[in-house]
């Protein structure tokens, strides 16, 4: 399947898009990053009338830190960026814990931290933490401009407080609590699936070593991120002993998970009280350690924190659009429908067939291009979200006379059998080693957690890749 027509629009400021939203209503949705969207409109089970872009909004893309001590998160800053930026290690230290358990690298830049949480996925990682952190969310529309807390900003599942002509614009997390600690334990079927309970602790202690406070989120056990308030009143007052842990972790009745094909509610239940234990107790002994927020500088204004599109005309719908999009280095002009992934548009459009097509919705890589260097989903990103941007597909990493080391060392240790696979993996890889010129195994099979190979059993492309490091150092 592939998604329906619509009307496309790309405001260049906020104050567009607020206009934008405010026009179109309950027929438009918007567009972040698109990593949960774009996959229901593939299946033809989300088919928007028309799409309000915020890629463009540079507004929106910033980590800064507030005058109390803790941090605000623009809407569109890229799940990957506020992973790694040192401000949030700093000052939103379980922030930076949880993120790299939302799916892959490859999803993780494009999606967006705003769109994360207001897509209030009951399984969505980022809802969870913004309710444990007391966060509040910013936001705005043309008539009025106001701040929720994050307990009142979801409401159901995929729902939220949000009016059709509001966007939710950024998050602002308090500071960390003196001698504070916290903790983040999941339980999931592989790396990067969704969590069947996942456990975010924060707690405090007072001058005694007693607790002073504790709030306690879970992730896929509700329709809306659960607090525990039963658990965490029971610590409140005590020494964090094992035996009151234990109280708490068996005082969880308040949290009552369903039942899934991959979980049944009584294995929740179990997942909830082991998990529970096991996330308080790293997160006192974190406060026991002592934490402080660290000086770091102001990240304000960072121009290279946008990563914005270049402007598209938006002022009307077009059934085609006109674009610029630079791929293997050659300079490409065309106009494209707005529904036109990306992946079709290098297939079909280029003439580039070495980027495959298999899941559609973001789960087998075997899509994967990079996007202005960094690994995405060419099944997820829409053509015209490439304007004024860099691609690289498989064809250009090297010829078929000189082929780059790590497609070598996959020809020579045996890496691919069908090769339906086997473009995502070198697209993916290559940036990977790039980074992590002597990786662990442990790390390269990280790095591959986000690519599906139905014919092998990943060991030879583990060995590929040591071989590729192996070369690649001593050709240094």
């Amino acid at each position: 399947m592939k998604p329906a027509p619509f009307d496309y629009y790309a405001p260049k400021t906020l104050a567009e898009a607020l206009d934008r939203v405010a026009q179109l209503g309950y027929s438009a949705k918007v567009l972040a990053g698109g990593q949960s969207l774009i996959p229901a409109m593939n299946y033809r089970l989300a088919q928007p009338a028309a799409l309000v872009d915020l890629n463009n909004v540079a507004e929106l893309f910033y980590v800064r830190p507030a005058a109390d001590g803790g941090v605000t998160i623009g809407a569109m800053m890229r799940n990957s960026a506020v992973e790694h930026d040192p401000l949030i290690a700093a000052r939103a230290p379980l922030v930076a814990e949880v993120l790299p358990y939302i799916a892959w690298p490859q999803i993780r830049n494009r999606g967006t931290f705003g769109g994360n949480i207001a897509h209030a996925d009951p399984a969505g990682h980022l809802p969870a933490i913004a309710v444990v952190l007391n966060g509040r969310c910013h936001v705005r529309s043309r008539r009025a401009d106001r701040w929720l807390s994050s307990d009142d900003f979801f409401l159901g599942a995929f729902m939220t407080a949000l009016a059709p002509d509001e966007l939710l614009v950024e998050v602002a997390l308090p500071p960390m609590p003196a001698r504070g600690g916290w903790s983040y334990r999941q339980a999931a079927r592989q790396a990067g699936a969704e969590a069947m309970v996942g456990v975010a602790a924060l707690v405090s202690l007072d001058e005694r070593g007693r607790c002073a406070q504790a709030r306690i989120a879970y992730v896929s056990v509700g329709e809306i991120p659960q607090l525990a308030a039963a658990a965490a009143q029971t610590l409140v007052g005590q020494p964090p002993t094992a035996d009151a842990i234990a109280a708490a972790a068996a005082a969880t009745a308040d949290v009552d998970p369903g039942e899934d094909i991959h979980a049944t509610a009584a294995y929740r239940r179990h997942l909830v009280r082991t998990l529970t234990r096991q996330a308080l107790t790293e997160a006192f002994e974190r406060a026991r350690n002592g934490y402080a927020v660290l000086g770091i500088g102001d990240s304000q204004g960072r121009a290279d924190r946008a990563n914005t599109q270049y402007p598209i005309p938006n002022t009307q719908y077009l059934k085609a659009l006109p674009i610029t999009v630079t791929v293997n280095g050659v300079r490409y002009e065309r106009a494209v429908e707005p529904r036109l992934l990306l992946s079709d548009f290098i297939r079909h459009e280029l003439g580039l067939t070495g980027t495959h097509v298999g899941c559609e919705h973001g789960v087998c890589g075997s899509c994967t291009v990079l996007f202005d260097g960094q690994p995405v989903r060419s099944c997820l990103t829409f053509a015209v979200q490439a304007h004024g941007h860099d691609v690289r597909t498989v064809e250009g990493l090297g010829t078929i006379d000189k082929l780059s080391p790590l497609q070598e060392a996959f020809r020579d240790a045996h890496a691919l059998q069908c090769g339906f696979c086997t473009p995502g993996f070198l697209i993916t890889l290559t940036p990977f080693l790039e980074q992590n010129p002597n990786p662990t195994e442990e790390q390269i099979r990280q790095a591959i957690s986000g690519n599906l190979c139905r014919c092998t059993g990943y060991q030879h492309i583990v060995e590929a890749v040591k071989l590729a490091a192996q070369r690649m150092a001593a050709g240094a």
